[in-house]
């Protein structure tokens, strides 16, 4: 495994990032919010910031930075390539008293972005209103752009499907993807098997006080789903399929110290899955993860972000690795 720092500076708190491969380039999406020393998950001074490498061990080849109106933050972006396009969605945190505040906010729900210069600049593509919330890219099936989100219902997080119909149209409701009366499903993560859907969430029981991954799937594109499975404990699920069908799931453990970003290999279409590879691991803060992991120039290159106890600027590093 090789290491390396995609992205760090000493003013920024930087944290979840996603990447995306697309004209022999890597491309990240990361969150930036002006507060180093502390930790910051719902800040209306968030940023989104997309970069890209020509080389994983190269510098930063291009960066661009998207920001919404003053007083309005941008939460877990997500990046993703499509028929040469970029496509970066997120869900948008507002404050309710016009200065910037990490208490007094609401979720004004989900922006879709689209990008046809390699993310120079970008426009609009949908957005679902409303108090919404997205953590992993949208997918594409059969041309068809299909997002998983998650929301509050009668008390209880639940994870929905959403698509869009031309470029156009707007994002609808298509399914319940998971729902259980006591738990919280959240951070749900796609992946287009061809004859079917896997997903996988993160799922919090408040009543234990961690969370576990969970996982289902559809055989009817998205309209109906399996029963829920339960896996092992971790948050912050990302998919990612190899050229040879297996599939990588990476992940965070979070419970217990050595905290550490972790991935597992399946090659039953995620029926049964692989012992835990760790990636890196620390005995510093719990505040690490969220990894993104895709196939570039032959090998697996997992980015999120990371501290430990020498350094504890969040940054955004990345591993280069095999399976």
């Amino acid at each position: 495994m090789t290491h390396r720092i995609l992205y760090r500076q000493d003013s920024l708190y930087c944290a979840f990032p996603s990447l995306a491969t697309s004209a022999n380039k890597l491309f990240l999406a990361f969150r930036a919010t002006p507060a180093p020393n502390q930790r910051t998950h719902i800040d209306t001074r968030s940023r989104c910031v997309v970069c890209s490498f020509k080389t994983f061990d190269g510098p930063l080849d291009t960066c661009t930075v998207l920001k919404e109106d003053h007083y309005t933050g941008i939460q877990d972006p997500s990046i993703t390539c499509y028929d040469g396009r970029l496509f970066l969605n997120y869900f948008v945190y507002a404050s309710t008293v016009k200065r910037h505040t990490k208490s007094k906010v609401k979720n004004v729900g989900v922006q879709v972005k689209a990008s046809s210069d390699s993310g120079l600049s970008w426009h609009d593509y949908g957005s679902i209103p409303g108090e919404v919330a997205v953590s992993e890219p949208i997918i594409f099936v059969n041309g068809i752009p299909l997002m998983a989100v998650y929301r509050n219902v009668d008390g209880n997080e639940v994870s929905d499907l959403f698509y869009k119909q031309g470029t156009f149209g707007s994002w609808k409701y298509l399914s319940r993807i998971a729902s259980k009366a006591g738990l919280n499903f959240q951070e749900p993560a796609l992946l287009d098997l061809g004859d079917q859907l896997l997903c996988i969430h993160r799922v919090y029981d408040s009543k234990v006080g961690y969370s576990v991954l969970w996982a289902n799937r559809s055989l009817e594109g998205g309209l109906g789903w399996t029963d829920l499975v339960p896996l092992w404990l971790g948050v912050s699920p990302n998919l990612c399929r190899l050229p040879d069908d297996r599939i990588i799931l990476s992940y965070t453990h979070r419970v217990s110290k050595p905290y550490r970003v972790c991935a597992r290999v399946s090659e039953d279409d995620g029926l049964t899955w692989g012992d835990e590879i760790v990636l890196r691991e620390t005995d510093g803060s719990w505040d690490i993860g969220y990894p993104s992991t895709v196939v570039w120039d032959g090998k697996l290159i997992t980015a999120y972000y990371w501290q430990d106890k020498a350094d504890k600027v969040r940054r955004i590093e990345g591993t280069r690795w095999e399976v």
